[in-house]
């Protein structure tokens, strides 16, 4: 027991030296690692040290060299204000100079004026003496015939200046417009929106029409369009105002006559499929209308609508064709006339968008338009194009884009073969010429010729002279433009013939 004890005072000694030497040693290891974090620290304080050393001392160089930069400015202003100051001095002295030879010949030039104005009454009391008349009376004379003078002489000036300026801006808008012309080449369609459909045989108008015409008035009353089935011939009228519900019906009704079948569930159906084709169709075709325009894209809506002039015709001629002729048009005079060709083609373009929607609003094609494309968020400058391109426009308006959509409209419109105007409408116009120009005074007679596009007045000779027929042709011409609707160019002819007659026996 007793060597049991010991041995265990032993391992306990030994275990204490045991600890005893390794808190030791770790005692050591910590005081090491303190001194080697204690050296990093100092080391990089050094280092920072020197870094701002390093950074004041380039401050203090770029301080210095911005003082010497500074000093030179401020001594090269100052040499300039020198130079100034003397150039000052120097105007100043010419200035004195200048002022005392003024002084010096306006007193000569009072002097001469008195002499004059002596010389002048002198002179009007000897002409008066020997015309008999007073001075008054001279001075009136003289003024009445200088008058003369000055009305005759302004009235040349004036004629003249009229002419050169008529000849050079003819010659220059003829130059502009046949540059356009040539550089459009776009077709001028001439097709019809085909409203009559044919059938095949003549057991299918019973079966369009249904049993108690349930299947017509179903095609009828999904599209909104009048449906008559013609019984002295095999086809088929079409007839809406909306160009776009008669594409839809035209396109539904082909595909029905092919399919053979007709209910109501298949009608609907078909027209279903009629009208995302068309609608389809539609943005295709106010793509393809960007494209040949060469403007940016437009807004959805403004998009969708423009589609629709597609299907639109004004005198057989394509609206949506036109649109683009027009846009090209504008965009070439634009350029011609050093005016911005983008907005001018886009105003072109544009400037009949309201025909597709004007039988859903009241009021002409132009408001519409304008006030539509207003709501969709158009640059005014384009509004007022699109609202004012069937108006006079004057010098003075402020937009000179107006002024070229109209003369493009004008030109695509007027194009030999472009338009086709029915009978009626040209001999309405022709009465209204004639009717216009019959009830002026001493008008004999006319006629107009040229398909219209030239108007013969005759008037009585012994009534009128040559200065009222000028007269009379300029008023004509004003009231045909206030009064009338035409297209192109007109002349106006006044004819003042005066015959002598002789017999002899």
């Amino acid at each position: 027991m007793f060597d049991n004890l010991f041995l265990q005072i032993i391992i306990y000694i030994f275990a204490f030296i045991i600890m005893y030497l390794w808190f030791l040693w770790r005692r050591k290891i910590s005081l090491i690692e303190k001194d080697r974090i204690i050296l990093e620290a100092e080391k990089q304080a050094n280092e920072i040290l020197q870094t701002e050393k390093r950074e004041i001392e380039q401050f203090k160089i770029k301080a210095i060299e911005d003082v010497r930069q500074k000093e030179d400015a401020i001594s090269y202003r100052e040499g300039a204000i020198s130079l100034q100051i003397q150039g000052i001095l120097e105007q100043e002295n010419n200035l004195k100079i200048q002022h005392q030879t003024i002084e010096a010949q306006k007193k000569e030039l009072e002097a001469a004026k008195k002499q004059l104005e002596k010389d002048i009454l002198y002179w009007q009391q000897q002409i008066s003496r020997i015309a008999g008349i007073s001075r008054d009376e001279a001075t009136q004379s003289l003024m009445l015939e200088v008058k003369k003078e000055a009305f005759k002489e302004a009235a040349n000036i004036s004629r003249k200046i009229l002419e050169n300026a008529k000849s050079s801006a003819e010659e220059e808008a003829k130059k502009i417009i046949v540059t356009a012309i040539q550089r459009c080449t776009l077709s001028h369609p001439q097709d019809f929106d085909s409203t009559t459909i044919d059938l095949p045989n003549q057991d299918l108008r019973g079966r369009i029409i249904g049993k108690d015409g349930r299947n017509i008035k179903t095609f009828a009353n999904k599209i909104g369009v009048t449906v008559i089935v013609d019984n002295s011939c095999s086809c088929i009228v079409l007839s809406s105002f909306d160009p776009v519900r008669r594409e839809i019906a035209r396109r539904a009704m082909n595909v029905l006559i092919q399919d053979g079948r007709f209910n109501p569930s298949r009608i609907e159906e078909i027209i279903d499929q009629a009208t995302i084709e068309v609608e389809k169709a539609t943005i295709e075709a106010a793509q393809n209308a960007i494209i040949q325009s060469g403007i940016p894209l437009l807004p959805n809506p403004v998009l969708s609508v423009l589609g629709k002039l597609k299907f639109r015709y004004s005198y057989s001629q394509n609206v949506l064709a036109h649109s683009v002729e027009v846009a090209n048009l504008a965009g070439l005079i634009a350029a011609e006339l050093g005016i911005n060709s983008a907005k001018a083609r886009r105003a072109g373009l544009l400037h009949d968008i309201g025909k597709a929607i004007d039988h859903e609003h009241d009021g002409s094609h132009d408001k519409i338009g304008a006030e539509f494309l207003e709501r969709n968020m158009e640059t005014p400058e384009i509004v007022e194009c699109v609202a004012k391109h069937h108006e006079q426009i004057t010098l003075s308006c402020n937009n000179p884009l107006i002024g070229i959509v109209a003369a493009a409209d004008a030109l695509s419109a007027t194009r030999p073969g472009a338009r086709i105007e029915s009978i009626s409408t040209y001999l309405k116009r022709i009465k209204e010429l004639e009717s216009m120009a019959n009830e002026i005074p001493n008008v004999e007679k006319c006629f107009v010729l040229q398909a219209g596009r030239e108007l013969r007045v005759f008037v009585e000779a012994n009534k009128t002279n040559d200065d009222q027929c000028e007269i009379l042709a300029h008023y004509l011409s004003h009231k045909i433009e206030n009064n009338l609707q035409y297209r192109g160019n007109m002349k106006i002819t006044v004819i003042r013939e005066k015959r002598y007659e002789a017999s002899v026996n």
